[in-house]
């Protein structure tokens, strides 16, 4: 009975997400469905956009330079220069087509193998019409005024192909640099206490409870919990926030981040396979893989035309033949003509080279997509919906006013904070904190602390205690104090007030932070035609106060996290896009509701990044708006690629039935295309985001 209970699987949403997530990482590991080739090694038909060693990259370079040298040499025809016009049919552009034409030709037939039409097939048939076309045209000793071969052309389609896949790879590998910059930091050893000694092991051989020494400027190299010493840790490796965090005993860390100060020892909480680190590298790995709805239409589009662009290019041979009335020769070259024209190769490298370019751009910059359907869906909205707490705001409470009744501010300050000295509720440290270079603090003694309720301790000889204005129960001092008082509660302000001696002797107001920028973000937000809703389990008070500054349209407040899930659907129901943009703890439900999602300073929320269809990594709001910005610049990127690419063919088409185009030209006109294209996506990586600006030091 014990060894069922041992092997039950554990079927929560968390643990549900993470075997789907393991699931298709070991899918996305097998072989191409395709060609059937391993993905370690380098795919044949190119669907499955196989990540090409440096060393594949160089031997392409070689072989596209070797290729060229012979297309220049076959297209001034040397062979006639140095007159020897006897051997002129072995033509050097039959080596452009063996170097460049031949992976081509093997993902051609992998893939018809696999009863699978791709655009190499459509290539590897205007090529080899090409070819078989000059061998005619040698046979009947026909010139037909064209000044070099039509080996020439075959040549010229390879190359241009094989070039357009090397330009794919290099926006491909650049879109990946924000992954391998994880990837090369993901740290390797840890340096591990053993009593007094410390010990270098593999990351591999770790285990939680494990306590890591890190010294100064040296990478931290686990997620864990600081227990000892203080220090500023780096996190842009991760977070993309450049400006140094202090953290102490109780402080969290993280792995791939760099300690810059003192020495601090870090318990580990997390195995390595859970370390944030490698969840982002394995979640951006799994959205390169990922293609999005309008991807697997360019592919049945490709499906589409290879047998529409066949029979096309015999009704033009037909119709030139007879209604033209052309040589059976030159209907041929037009027939031919359109094979070469109209290979859909830039529309097939519309998609995921846009993809690609969105998909790295984010990570480089902090902000992991899961996928190319998320980057689709995320251009589709019209409403976003906020959390308030930790996503709007800092969740980080701040005094905001001081209101005396018997005493200055000065002195209800120093009572105040003297008293909360010790104290670990984020309220006494607020206070704490503000007090700092405007109060001096005394000593308290006697310091004891009720839960809910408050704190009460002994300073300078004087009994202080502070406690939440709805435990006190009493009646104010004079109306203009209640005035007050009545002013912040409607804002929606936290206040607690001190007694001195068994006497009130004022209030201390206090108020959740607004994110820097926050306001400005919302507001570009909405000048792109977005609603803007807060669902907040807050007060309506305290939600409206935030949405007043903010410029929020909608408010709903006092919401349980299914209530949230509710308020989601009902605006789906309204008909609505909905992204939701959460802290992914409580927000979760939202999160996973909503037609896409984004979680908000997802470092060490496991909900969050499972969750959500892009995870934020530091908590710059503005990265909400780049992040939508980021996913309509590349569908409008996709949707110009491909109608650049249908409507050169088009005219590509027209042209070749009037004879202006011939199979050479046709194929300069249809691969400058498929060049074009690739390099309109590689721009999505000079997207200018909408940066934060540093903060000023106040003198």
């Amino acid at each position: 009975m014990k060894e069922n209970i041992s092997q039950e699987v554990c079927d929560c949403p968390h643990c549900r997400a993470r075997r789907e997530r393991e699931a298709k990482l070991m899918q996305l590991n097998s072989n191409c469905g395709c060609c059937k080739t391993p993905k370690q090694t380098a795919c044949s038909c190119g669907c499955c956009g196989t990540k090409q060693t440096k060393k594949d990259i160089t031997l392409r370079i070689i072989f596209l330079a070797i290729s060229l040298v012979m297309l220049v040499l076959s297209f001034i025809n040397i062979w006639k220069l140095v007159g020897l016009q006897k051997v002129d049919y072995l033509d050097f552009g039959y080596v452009a087509i063996g170097l460049c034409g031949y992976p081509i030709f093997i993902g051609a037939f992998k893939a018809l193998k696999n009863k699978k039409i791709t655009s190499n097939l459509l290539v590897t048939i205007a090529i080899v019409a090409s070819i078989v076309l000059e061998i005619i045209s040698r046979i009947n000793h026909t010139n037909l005024s064209h000044s070099h071969s039509y080996i020439f052309a075959a040549g010229e389609v390879a190359f241009l192909m094989a070039l357009g896949g090397l330009i794919e790879a290099w926006t491909v590998k650049t879109s990946r640099k924000g992954i391998e910059r994880l990837v090369n930091m993901s740290p390797k050893t840890a340096n591990i206490k053993v009593g007094d000694n410390v010990e270098t092991i593999k990351i591999s051989d770790i285990k939680i409870g494990d306590v890591v020494l890190v010294k100064p400027n040296e990478l931290i190299p686990v997620d864990g919990e600081v227990i000892k010493g203080n220090s500023a840790v780096d996190q842009s490796s991760v977070t993309g926030e450049f400006v140094p965090v202090d953290v102490g005993v109780g402080s969290t860390v993280y792995g791939a981040t760099w300690n810059k100060m003192g020495v601090i020892e870090v318990k580990i909480t997390k195995q390595p396979q859970d370390m944030t680190v490698n969840k982002l590298i394995n979640l951006a790995l799994e959205a390169e893989e990922q293609k999005a709805p309008i991807a697997r239409l360019a592919d049945k589009w490709a499906s589409f035309i290879v047998p529409s662009a066949i029979c096309l290019s015999i009704i033009v041979g037909v119709v030139s033949y007879f209604a033209f009335n052309l040589t059976w020769m030159q209907a041929l070259i037009r027939g031919v003509t359109i094979l070469v024209v109209f290979c859909p190769c830039s529309l097939t490298l519309a998609t995921p080279t846009a993809v690609a370019a969105g998909i790295g751009s984010g990570a480089y910059n902090g902000i992991i997509i899961k996928s190319g359907d998320a980057l689709e869906r995320l251009a589709a909205v019209n409403a976003v919906a906020f959390d308030k707490t930790g996503t709007i705001t800092t969740g980080k409470v701040e005094v905001k006013e001081l209101i005396p009744f018997i005493q200055t501010k000065k002195n209800l300050l120093t009572l105040t904070a003297s008293a909360e000295k010790y104290s670990e509720h984020p309220i006494g440290r607020a206070i704490v904190e503000y007090a700092k270079g405007r109060a001096k603090l005394i000593e308290p003694i006697n310091t004891r602390s009720q839960v809910g309720i408050g704190i009460s301790a002994k300073v300078g000889g004087k009994i202080v205690k502070v406690y939440s204005l709805k435990q006190a129960n009493i009646s104010y001092p004079n109306n203009e104090n209640l005035k007050q008082l009545d002013k912040y509660l409607n804002k929606g302000y936290t206040i607690v007030v001190c007694e001195c001696n068994y006497k009130l002797i004022g209030a201390v107001c206090l108020y959740d932070t607004i994110r820097q920028d926050a306001e400005i973000t919302l507001q570009k937000i909405k000048q792109n035609n977005l609603n803007t809703i807060m669902l907040t389990g807050d007060n309506l008070n305290s939600a409206n106060t935030i949405a007043n500054l903010c410029g929020i349209t909608q408010v709903k407040a006092n919401l349980m996290p299914e209530d949230k899930l509710t308020a989601v659907l009902d605006l789906k129901q309204e008909g609505n896009n909905i992204c939701m943009v959460g802290d992914g703890v409580n927000d979760a439900p939202a999160l996973a509701a909503a037609d896409c999602s984004i979680a908000m300073s997802a470092m060490g929320s496991d909900v969050a990044i499972e969750t959500a269809d892009v995870a934020i990594m530091n908590s710059d709001i503005k990265n909400i708006y780049n992040t939508l910005k980021l996913a309509r610049k590349t569908l409008n990127t996709i949707k110009r690629n491909i109608i650049i690419s249908m409507c050169i063919n088009v005219a590509s088409v027209v042209l070749s039935l009037f004879g202006i185009l011939t199979p050479i030209t046709g194929a300069i006109v249809h691969n400058v295309s498929s060049v074009f294209v690739v390099l309109s996506s590689a721009l999505i990586l000079k997207t200018k985001y909408f940066k934060t600006q540093p903060k000023k030091n106040k003198k």
